[in-house]
C-alpha cells in the first residue's frame, strides 16, 4: 500500500487482533510504525501521521500484569561467572556481560557508554 494511502483505520485493523493478546509487542511495533510515518511526514510524503491516535479509544482498555523474570539465586553467582568465562561468545559480549553483572547497569547503559563517562583513576562511572 502506498504510504500516502495509509489511514488510521488500516492501522487499527492490523493491530486490533493482537492488541490484547500480545500487548507489549503490539505497542512497541505501533511505536516503530509511528516513527516511520513521522519521518514520512517530515519529508512531506504525507500530511498527517495516521499512527497518532488515542490507543485506549481505538483498542479499549488493556488490563495486563507485568510478568517479572526470576533473579539468579545468589549462591549460583560464582557458577554463572565461570560459565561466562568459558562460554564461546565474542569477547566484547563477554566483557559487556561482566560489566553489567559487576555494576548493575542495564544493557543499554553499558552499550551506549563512552570512555568519557569512565574515570579509571577514581574508579567512577557517570
Amino acid at each position: 500500500m502506498p504510504i500516502d494511502e495509509i489511514k488510521k483505520h488500516h492501522l487499527i485493523s492490523v493491530f486490533d487482533p493482537i492488541w490484547r493478546t500480545k500487548h507489549e509487542t503490539a505497542k512497541r511495533t505501533l511505536g516503530r510504525v509511528q516513527e516511520v510515518l513521522e519521518l514520512a511526514s517530515v519529508l512531506d510524503y504525507i500530511d498527517v501521521n495516521p499512527a497518532v491516535f488515542k490507543r485506549q479509544v481505538a483498542f479499549g482498555r488493556v488490563n495486563s500484569k507485568p510478568r517479572h523474570h526470576p533473579s539468579l539465586e545468589w549462591s549460583l553467582a560464582p557458577e554463572l561467572w565461570q560459565w561466562i568465562l568459558v562460554h564461546d561468545v565474542p569477547e566484547d559480549v563477554r566483557q559487556m556481560l561482566m560489566a553489567m553483572l559487576l555494576t548493575g547497569k542495564r544493557t543499554k547503559e553499558v552499550r551506549m557508554t563512552h570512555w568519557s563517562d569512565v574515570n579509571l583513576n577514581q574508579l567512577i562511572w557517570t
